[in-house]
């Protein structure tokens, strides 16, 4: 059985930490962080352009690893898709390896903030909308619960 790989993407860490986290809580999943953060904290710089597959690279890596592990869902705070964007906005290009590969990797549901709709509209949606934190939980639990009935952790 395959594993639902859910991903929230967005370039507001703290925000979308804060989210992605406590919905793999609610549904007893595992969370992966975002690679970025660690590498940048590893390299004690800013991320340059010859960073970028390595990140994306330790991303696919921490997924796996939490794949193997099983679950009803995967939560991640970031993609291979997430570091594509960010490489366009950043360095208004990505490195091959990047956009050869982030098609090919799939999250069946992508959660994104309206704020930064427009950075993530190459891949379907859904969009969170305005409210406080509760709101966003609920709507986002909501959204898992309709696409996955069967996976509630009640069930």
């Amino acid at each position: 059985m395959s594993i639902p790989k859910i991903a929230f993407e967005s370039f507001n860490s703290e925000k979308k930490s804060k989210l992605a986290k406590a919905v793999a809580h609610h549904f007893k999943s595992y969370l992966v962080k975002d690679y970025a953060l660690e590498y940048q904290k590893m390299v004690q710089r800013d991320l340059v352009l010859s960073d970028m597959k390595r990140v994306a690279q330790g991303q696919l890596n921490l997924e796996n690893e939490f794949l193997e592990m099983g679950g009803k869902f995967l939560f991640c705070e970031a993609t291979i898709f997430t570091h594509y964007v960010f490489c366009q906005e950043n360095f208004s290009e990505a490195p091959a390896w990047i956009i050869e590969n982030y098609k090919q990797n799939e999250y069946v549901k992508r959660f994104v903030f309206k704020e930064e709709e427009e950075l993530f509209t190459e891949l379907p949606n859904i969009v969170i909308e305005g409210g406080n934190f509760e709101e966003q939980l609920e709507f986002c639990v909501e959204q898992v619960d309709y696409f996955f009935p069967q996976s509630h952790p009640l069930s």
